[in-house]
């Protein structure tokens, strides 16, 4: 059925593609660039696009800022950001800066794709999260919403936008770097207009089809990132196969859901179930969240671990990682452009004219038709948990406007995360596949978005491929390190007592530490806020940390890792990790009450009603 569905895709991308190399009837200005308010270093600009350019009555001013060539320069580069839905012009221009430090001899550009930023298209059924309900209906309302003008916020609009762009620079050809969604902008401008690419530079690939319903890249993706988060000895003493403990944890998914707490931005916990029938892709949508999140990705195989053994109060707490889109704030992220875009042209096994029942049931036959080896180790999706979801009622759904056209025989550098599970290396591979002599570069041990890490070898890479030189085929190296997640234990009597304190105290002392040592990793994947980075124990209470001197300090509130064990209290930790000091004080029905206070190894205070003073081990073991 997929098959059939990509096959009228490509025949209607023809004629759209077609379309879309059309030139404007009226050429747009030249860029009236000035200084920009607040980086005067910086050029910044407004490039009027009409919203219809089959009847241009309406304009958008997509704004534009560039960062200027150190020496006379030798071509110009045009950053192309994710979603669809992501801004590309971020406060700080740092993106920019770091892409001009590679390329010193470019002219830099970055804009604010149709439908972002200040044109952002926004929708309260979808903006904020508000999608608690069926996702497919507020979809729905969400295109009501919207109006007749969603349909002019395809890629096909923004690549001609950024021919336009092209045109307003007086650039004869642009060195495109896109970021994920913007990789597939770049392919299709490529395609539209190949005499006007000087090169590429993908990072994150998208496949040449765009998202897919069945998502068998990152499937695949998934199967190769667990094997190597794992590889060595990286989980010891959590798991011997970790693909193993997801397979056996998602037959167990699909029957009925596990138990656990879940805990709100107050820390207030509630008893909830993770998964079951109605929602068998949680566990694969919370291991994506670690593309993203390199935290997520190392807690995993312990929250797995914990899981299988009756408790998924870790997966949950990670399953409300931020994505870090503010997709809160349309500005930041637009999700009604998200579904705008991918529900329009993705691949889907209706075409736009089907009726909604005959669309829903096409989704859930192809669900069913695939078989499970598919999506194994993890369990095969469900009618709430895909792409379908958000478009098997939106009107335009099903279209199909991607152009199919040949990629020119350019330069192209692709960039490419051995963790990234969203635009995995198999989706990578295939569009090198189609470009004569493309290289890929391998970051190890990353996930999504590889040039915005700031990774040395990876910089290098670009100013190389960007002279005409060989860029590395690998970079980076396999950082991540699961053991040093702690499982959850079930009960404070599951934890051994410190060495040199028997009993509940010893217990509680080694609880306490535990307990620092998963806010240490809790805090990394935290939500950012005015007064630091905050995050919640897996059964309960807050935490948030702030950088305050030269040191980092830790306020949790009734922190719960142990259960029965709450730990409230200040920690501070210098930078240079030399000095450690700790002020504690431990309630809750399991525990041993009292203070606990830590300088460097010593560990001393009351618990009972009676003084204790132990030698700890060193802090992760």
């Amino acid at each position: 059925m997929l098959t059939a569905a990509a096959g009228r895709v490509r025949a209607a991308a023809a004629a759209a593609a077609a379309l879309a190399a059309v030139p404007a009837a009226a050429q747009p200005p030249p860029l009236a660039v000035t200084p920009c308010t607040g980086l005067p270093a910086l050029g910044c600009a407004t490039l009027p696009v009409p919203l219809d350019r089959a009847a241009p009555s309406e304009t958008l001013r997509l704004p534009v800022r560039v960062v200027p060539a150190t020496d006379a320069p030798v071509g110009t580069i045009v950053l192309l950001a994710g979603g669809p839905g992501e801004a590309a012009l971020a406060p700080s221009a740092a993106f920019e800066r770091l892409v001009s430090q590679a390329a010193p001899r470019y002219r830099v550009v970055a804009f604010d794709q149709r439908g972002t930023g200040p044109t952002a298209l926004r929708c309260g059924a979808l903006d904020g999260g508000e999608t608690s309900g069926d996702l497919a209906f507020a979809a729905a309302r969400c295109a009501r919403q919207l109006g007749p003008r969603r349909a002019h916020f395809t890629t096909a609009d923004s690549v001609a936008d950024l021919e336009d762009l092209r045109v307003a620079l007086g650039a004869p050809r642009l060195t495109l770097v896109g970021v994920s969604y913007g990789t597939l902008v770049a392919q299709q401008y490529a395609r539209t207009y190949p005499g006007n690419v000087a090169a590429l530079v993908l990072d994150s690939t998208l496949p040449p089809e765009g998202t897919t319903l069945l998502e068998p890249d990152s499937y695949a993706g998934a199967r190769r990132a667990l094997r190597a988060l794992c590889a060595g000895r990286a989980c010891r003493g959590i798991t011997t196969s970790l693909p193993r403990d997801v397979a056996r944890l998602s037959a167990r998914l699909t029957r009925r859901g596990v138990p656990g707490m879940r805990v709100d931005a107050r820390g207030v916990a509630r008893p909830a179930v993770f998964g079951g029938p109605g929602h068998p892709g949680a566990l694969f949508d919370v291991f994506g969240l670690g593309d993203l999140a390199t935290p997520v990705r190392a807690a995993f195989p312990a929250a797995v671990r914990a899981a299988l053994d009756g408790d998924s109060s870790l997966l949950w707490r990670l399953a409300r990682t931020p994505d870090d889109r503010g997709a809160s704030r349309p500005e930041a992220f637009s999700t009604a452009l998200l579904a705008t875009t991918l529900c329009g042209e993705s691949p889907l096994p209706w075409t736009e004219p089907t009726p909604g029942p005959q669309r829903i049931a096409a989704r859930d036959a192809t669900f069913a038709g695939a078989p499970a080896s598919a999506f194994a180790p993890f369990p095969r999706p469900g009618r709430g948990d895909t792409l379908a979801s958000l478009c098997v009622l939106w009107p335009e759904s099903g279209s199909g406007r991607l152009s199919a056209a040949p990629l020119p025989a350019v330069p192209t550098l692709i960039l490419g995360g051995d963790q990234d599970v969203r635009t995995p290396l198999e989706a990578a591979a295939r569009v090198r596949d189609q470009i004569p002599g493309a290289r890929v570069l391998v970051l190890r041990g990353a996930g999504h978005s590889i040039l915005a890490r700031g990774d040395a070898c990876v910089t290098r890479s670009l100013t190389r491929f960007l002279a005409g030189g060989t860029p590395a085929a690998a970079c980076g190296r396999a950082a991540l390190d699961p053991w040093r997640v702690p499982v959850p234990p079930r009960s404070l009597a599951a934890v051994a007592p410190v060495r040199g304190l028997p009993g509940r105290p010893g217990r509680t002392v080694q609880a306490v530490r535990l307990t620092l040592r998963d806010a240490s990793n809790a805090m990394n994947s935290g939500r950012r806020t005015a007064g630091g980075v905050a995050f919640t124990g897996p059964r309960g209470g807050t935490g948030l940390v702030r950088l305050r001197g030269g040191a980092l300090r830790l306020t949790l509130r009734r922190y719960v890792f142990v259960p029965g064990v709450a730990v409230s209290g200040t920690a501070e930790v210098s930078l240079s990790g030399d000095r450690r000091a700790h002020d504690l004080v431990v309630t809750g029905p399991a525990a041993s009450r009292g203070v606990v206070h830590i300088r460097q190894r010593a560990g001393f205070g009351t618990l009972d009603g009676r003084p204790f003073r132990v030698t700890l081990p060193p802090p992760g073991r």
